[in-house]
């Protein structure tokens, strides 16, 4: 769903929040308002580097583009997933995260 009364109802309800539709939300920001979004993102913001950080380790390029089509992995978050790519031997989540860094600049 994609309606301001929908986003205010999951924003008060801790139970129905979860990761996954604050990510929809901010990754497909259909007629989101600044105050809903202000809201995922502070609901994400404890959370969405962990989620990185996971999907490097599982070499889960899918759930690290969707995280960063949010917007909220900056060049510093990229950055430190790229050490840990590349300290890890992951190849393709190297090439994944040095792509982000390039549509970033």
């Amino acid at each position: 769903m994609s309606f301001p009364e929908f986003d205010a109802s999951v924003l008060c309800s801790a139970i129905t929040l979860r990761p996954e539709i604050a990510v929809a939300r901010l990754s497909a920001p259909a007629l989101l308002s600044e105050e809903h979004r202000s809201g995922y993102e502070r609901y994400l913001s404890d959370r969405i580097v962990p989620r990185a950080e996971q999907a490097v380790v599982n070499g889960d390029a899918c759930t690290l583009e969707e995280l960063f089509t949010t917007g909220m992995l900056g060049r510093d978050i990229l950055d430190q997933l790229l050490q840990r790519s590349l300290r890890s031997g992951k190849t393709t989540m190297t090439s994944v995260i040095m792509s982000m860094i390039r549509k970033g600049s």
